[in-house]
């Protein structure tokens, strides 16, 4: 699953297209604050994952699979109420 959600960003990227409004070109300060607007907001799941993995106790295999549960249940353990 992971690895196809890699596959449609990059070609995602590769299929990029300058936004254009008739003949109007947009200054490239403005597409990079845009740039760096998207990326602040996406990279604050990875960044969070890759924290807990490395705040837990034990070897990546460990975390992984204890408790006999999935990942994503491990990564998010502290915001479940049980």
């Amino acid at each position: 699953m992971f690895a196809w959600l890699q596959v449609i960003f990059i070609f995602s990227l590769l299929g990029y297209e300058e936004m254009l409004q008739g003949e109007y070109s947009y200054p490239a300060w403005t597409i990079m604050v845009g740039w760096i607007l998207t990326a602040s907001s996406l990279l604050c799941i990875p960044l969070y994952i890759v924290y807990k993995l490395a705040v837990t106790p034990g070897n990546i295999v460990q975390v992984m699979f204890s408790d006999s549960s999935l990942s994503v249940v491990l990564v998010f353990k502290d915001s479940i109420n049980y």
